[in-house]
């Protein structure tokens, strides 16, 4: 029988339920194996996952606590959720199965193992509490890697993100031969739309925390363009975010206080109009229809020049090369790493499967058969090979 953590990506505490994420194929082999489940266990999908992902989800912590449980749950593994974190304490690593800190309904993923080398890591991540932000911020996250220290190639995905390090280091990336690009030493930036991979290195960003943008919605708490931090890395005192932000997050305690600070912040910059975000939630909606930008300008009523240049403005890439990240982060979602690329590119809207190779060699610098995310939950972040 496998091992509990080969086959699981992610386990999941909330008020009082164990939600469990991993392969697809495998937790529904397990699952098929094993008979009758405790009631209240279901399998299901999570929306914004891959497609290739399942979420066992919905039992009572109690089923956990019960051993006859324990055997219909997880039918044909050879270790409970706890043998697989205690082993993982024996190796270093001191996490364990315990209450969210996120309790409440807000999203959360609090331990796990990747499955992709065995490394571990927590990522949590959540909604922002003021309805005000929600239009704009698409999740606050923080990340605690347990064996930080590796270069990543971060693939691109057209968003806006604020970027702290609260570990004592700055932040940097790279060209993807190795040659630098930006170092922000203060540890607290914006970053741009990525239409391009870089190479970030996590070796001193041991505790990080950040605010992902929803397409658009960066645009109404700074005065830049957007066009202007395409692929950059801006100081957050560059673009008006109070210069303590980043002292007032390392001194406070806990992931919910300085969330909460990241929020007080984007409260005070927000500049309240959410017509354009309106239009780019719609817009990205369309590309993700496969609408053609001709299409696209049609439906909105507007010229081509006119829209190019909102387009830009709120955005940052033109609506052409944004249509091409929207194309290639469906096709990231579309399957597991390494299957069927050619059933997949004509599902993701390419021409044929040459087509997409070339695309994905032109945004990723590698080949789709080269491809490996570090987790199938991190689909565009790729370990550097020494």
């Amino acid at each position: 029988m496998p091992a509990f953590g080969s086959i699981i990506d992610r386990i999941e505490v909330d008020q009082g339920m164990i939600r469990i994420m991993g392969r697809k194929d495998v937790l529904e082999q397990a699952v098929a194996g094993g008979g009758q489940l405790t009631p209240g266990v279901r399998t299901c999908t999570r929306s914004g996952a891959p497609a290739w992902m399942k979420l066992i989800t919905t039992f009572p912590l109690e089923h956990y606590d019960c051993p006859a449980a324990r055997r219909q749950i997880w039918p044909r593994t050879s270790e409970t959720p706890q043998d697989c974190c205690d082993g993982a304490r024996q190796a270093g690593c001191s996490r364990r199965l315990e209450p969210s800190p996120f309790a409440g309904g807000r999203f959360t993923a609090d331990w796990g193992q990747t499955g992709f080398g065995g490394r571990m890591l927590a990522m949590y991540a959540a909604k922002p509490k003021s309805e005000l932000l929600v239009p704009f911020v698409d999740c606050l996250w923080c990340g605690d890697e347990e064996e930080p220290g590796e270069r990543q190639i971060r693939l691109p995905d057209g968003r806006m993100q604020l970027l702290f390090n609260l570990g004592g280091g700055g932040l940097a990336d790279f060209q993807l031969d190795g040659s630098p690009r930006h170092h922000i030493s203060g540890g607290a930036a914006l970053q741009g739309p990525r239409t391009r991979s870089v190479i970030i290195d996590t070796s001193a960003q041991r505790f990080a925390f950040g605010a992902s943008f929803l397409p658009g919605g960066a645009a109404p708490f700074f005065s830049i363009p957007a066009y202007e931090l395409v692929d950059g890395l801006v100081d957050l005192k560059d673009v008006g975010l109070a210069q303590t932000l980043i002292e007032r997050m390392r001194d406070a305690k806990g992931v919910e206080s300085r969330f909460q600070i990241i929020e007080s912040a984007l409260l005070e910059a927000l500049k309240l109009t959410n017509a354009p975000c309106q239009r780019a939630r719609k817009v990205v909606s369309l590309m993700r229809q496969q609408r053609t930008i001709g299409a696209i300008e049609a439906e909105l009523g507007m010229h081509a020049r006119g829209f190019i240049a909102w387009f830009r403005h709120h955005m940052g890439p033109s609506p052409k090369e944004f249509a091409r990240i929207e194309r290639f982060q469906r096709l990231l979602k579309m399957g597991e790493p390494g299957e069927n690329w050619g059933g997949r590119a004509a599902g993701a809207g390419y021409s044929d499967q040459a087509h997409m190779i070339r695309e994905f060699k032109s945004f990723a610098g590698i080949t789709p058969t080269e491809y490996a995310p570090i987790s199938p939950m991190a689909p565009n972040h790729i370990a550097v090979e020494a």
